[in-house]
């Protein structure tokens, strides 16, 4: 599942669900569309643990 950091407001988004392809900024689907797509919770990257790998971000020791 590719993760992404929203550039507006922080949270981490999926790639799917966000608008992420083909985008100048990368955007979760709260910022994006103005609702949040609720398929899972939002939370930051603190709140998820993870780390930035490039454009991605990844839990700490990566994909298991």
């Amino acid at each position: 599942m590719p993760l992404f950091k929203c550039e507006d407001c922080g949270c981490v988004e999926n790639t799917a669900t966000g608008a992420f392809w083909g985008r100048e900024k990368k955007l979760c689907s709260e910022c994006s569309t103005g609702t949040w797509h609720g398929i899972f919770p939002k939370k930051t990257p603190e709140e998820k643990v993870l780390v930035e790998r490039g454009q991605y971000l990844e839990p700490p020791g990566g994909w298991k």
